[in-house]
């Protein structure tokens, strides 16, 4: 009987070593790593221990997660600079500092996937939980914006669905993962992001309109779902790399660095859009 190809077997990126162990486990980091076949130059760390040397050599080389690293590494400070210099209410500090933690957890697993394939999904797990993470605090913030004030009652029980509904997508993650339900993943975050639409529907409601706030929030809220899809197209057209192989846009400018650009402008549109009530 044939044995069952790994799906990314095909990938070009070698690495051959005599140690049969080593090999496997590059086998099996290989089959969730290489998704793009597009894609090259990946900084393999398999059999290396983690240290500073190869922490540092990983954060000095050029490499596929470069570009990575470095955009996320930015965008956190990015984030964590504006948490404290533009607000001074504890909840927009705060959704500004999980959107920093977002990014930074993302740089996390870029710069450590690539050792083994234990480390490959305990950073992802991180990662992904980094996206559950900034959505909630959009929605906990828009709640406290909406109903602090008039309605506390309704307030605190929209507060307590959604720390429930975080609890359950959180411990959903890993076997989302595990079982590379990817679909359900997006699909997840997709209508959990949506569940602004009605909380913003409610507050009308109770407003009896739209008042000035409401009509410079949204859309600021709308423009996260357009950042977020033209992210997504970029990672699924695996555009530039698929048509300039052997170029900078394949080791750095690739689909999946312009991903993660466009998801942060999308998070500086989110963040803009709660600071509209500060």
């Amino acid at each position: 009987m044939t044995p069952k190809k790994l799906k990314y077997s095909n990938h070009p990126q070698k690495f051959d070593n005599p140690d049969p162990k080593l090999q496997k486990e590059w086998e099996d980091l290989k089959e969730v790593l290489c998704d793009n076949e597009y894609m090259m130059g990946y900084k393999i760390m398999v059999g290396q221990k983690i240290n500073f040397s190869t922490v540092w050599n990983i954060l000095t080389t050029k490499h596929t997660d470069t570009s990575n690293i470095y955009s996320h590494l930015i965008f956190g400070f990015f984030f964590t600079y504006r948490a404290f210099a533009f607000n001074s209410k504890f909840e927009l500090i705060l959704v500004n500092l999980l959107c920093a933690l977002t990014f930074f957890m993302s740089a996390f697993y870029h710069t450590f996937r690539n050792y083994s394939r234990r480390w490959y999904d305990l950073c992802l797990t991180l990662d992904v939980s980094g996206i559950g993470i900034q959505i909630f605090a959009y929605l906990i913030t828009d709640t406290i914006n909406f109903f602090k004030d008039d309605h506390p009652d309704l307030m605190r029980n929209y507060l307590i669905f959604f720390c429930i509904l975080f609890v359950v997508s959180l411990v959903s993650v890993p076997f989302i993962l595990k079982y590379k339900l990817y679909f359900w993943r997006t699909f997840m975050f997709t209508i959990i992001s949506m569940l602004c639409i009605p909380l913003i529907m409610h507050h009308i409601w109770l407003c009896n309109g739209i008042d000035e706030k409401l009509r410079r929030f949204l859309p600021l809220r709308a423009a996260i779902f357009f950042w977020q899809g033209v992210g997504l197209c970029f990672r699924s057209s695996h555009i530039p790399e698929r048509f300039f192989p052997r170029t900078i846009f394949q080791y750095v400018f690739h689909s999946h660095f312009w991903f993660h650009i466009a998801g942060s402008v999308g998070s500086y549109f989110g963040c803009l859009s709660c600071e509209v009530y500060r």
